[in-house]
């Protein structure tokens, strides 16, 4: 009898020992899937953003060892030849040379996050200018943030009740995904890795939309303020996954955002990447309304800039040296040659001069230095 007992026991340790392998497999295939940057040192930030709330922690920190970095769709694969300057076509060489990322909601890269910050900086400073102080009536500052919260979301709840109603029809499912994300936004989770400039304090998630919300109301953007809202609706809905098919469901294992339920949330960082996305194109202010850019689209821009200044001086030169430009050099006279070493030397200077100026402070030197060689090349 005791034989069996100990069996028994073996076989449901096993069993556990499966149950629990299949949960930490799952796990990373859905974190692989939502999260296309895998960044062990970023994922430590979104951990501290949600270690509050949930235990969805202990098993991204698995992820790390056991999901695979995703490919990089910028990297040229073997056998493939690098650009090279063309003096009949020097467009061709600088469109060649420009890179293009695929992730539409990169919200980990590092100037992504800066240029987030910086918006919602001045998102706070706007909107707390203009807010009421209620101090004189006994109302402290965290009790009057609590109050704009409420009353943020409240208002955004029953304006999505009222938007996705077509023909008198209710579109069930957006409307369910509002809540659903609201519902989490209501708990104040902290962000760290998107923070307010020149500030150790971490900020509230809800509080973020708070001020999202009211500064779309604000009389400067009254003219697209209903479009505004829409685009929050929308960014908001895309935050909410659905879980097409979720082990927990099967299990009846509660951890975290994963409790059997039908949806499932971006990372903390993209939902707030979401809601500022909210007001670019469209705010008043020339800072919210700016668009986030990360070191691909800096390094187009400046090979843009490279190409303009060739262009300019060119068409500034004879037409003889023009010639010469896209000419074999070995049938070029010393005298002209000259003249067109020293042109492309004066170009080559002026481009790097121009793109110090413009990026030595947005990009680091080791990159800025590459960007530039690689601009050079071309003239």
């Amino acid at each position: 009898m005791e034989r069996i007992d100990k069996k028994m026991r073996k076989q449901l340790y096993l069993a556990l020992l499966l149950v629990l392998l299949l949960i930490i497999f799952y796990l990373s295939y859905v974190y692989f899937r939502e999260c296309k940057e895998i960044s062990f040192v970023t994922r430590r930030i979104e951990r501290a953003d949600n270690i509050s709330t949930d235990f969805g922690p202990l098993f991204t920190i698995i992820a790390d060892y056991i999901v695979p970095a995703p490919p990089d769709s910028t990297i040229k694969l073997a056998g493939s030849k690098a650009p090279t300057a063309d003096k009949k076509n020097p467009e061709k060489y600088f469109n060649e040379i420009q890179t293009h990322n695929n992730d539409t909601q990169n919200v980990h890269n590092s100037l992504i996050i800066s240029g987030l910050s910086k918006k919602l900086t001045r998102l706070k400073e706007l909107v707390e200018k203009s807010q009421v102080d209620l101090s004189s009536l006994g109302v402290n500052g965290e009790e009057a943030q609590n109050i704009k919260i409420h009353e943020s979301l409240t208002q955004i709840k029953q304006f999505a009740q009222g938007h996705y109603i077509r023909d008198n029809i209710r579109d069930t499912e957006k409307i369910n995904k509002i809540k659903f994300i609201l519902k989490k936004i209501r708990n104040g989770d902290l962000i760290v890795s998107i923070n307010i400039l020149s500030s150790d304090t971490a900020i509230k998630e809800s509080y973020i939309l708070s001020l999202i919300w009211e500064r779309i109301h604000h009389p400067e953007n009254a003219e697209k303020a209903h479009d505004m809202k829409v685009a929050l609706l929308d960014n908001l809905v895309d935050a909410v996954i659905t879980s097409t098919h979720n082990i927990f469901n099967i299990i009846d294992i509660q951890i975290g955002e994963f409790s059997g339920q039908k949806y499932r949330l971006e990372c903390i960082t993209g939902r707030v990447g979401r809601m500022l996305a909210s007001l670019t194109l469209v705010d008043a202010d020339k800072i919210l309304s700016e668009p986030e850019r990360d070191e691909k689209e800096f390094e187009n821009e400046a090979y843009y800039k490279a190409h303009n200044i060739l262009h300019s001086q060119l068409q500034k030169e004879s037409e003889q040296l023009r010639e010469d430009y896209i000419a074999d050099r070995e049938k070029i006279e010393k005298k002209r040659l000259k003249h067109l070493l020293e042109f492309e030397n004066s170009v080559k200077e002026q481009i790097n001069i121009t793109l110090l100026k413009d990026y030595e402070n947005i990009l680091e030197l080791s990159s800025l230095k590459n960007i530039i060689q690689k601009a050079q090349e071309g003239v």
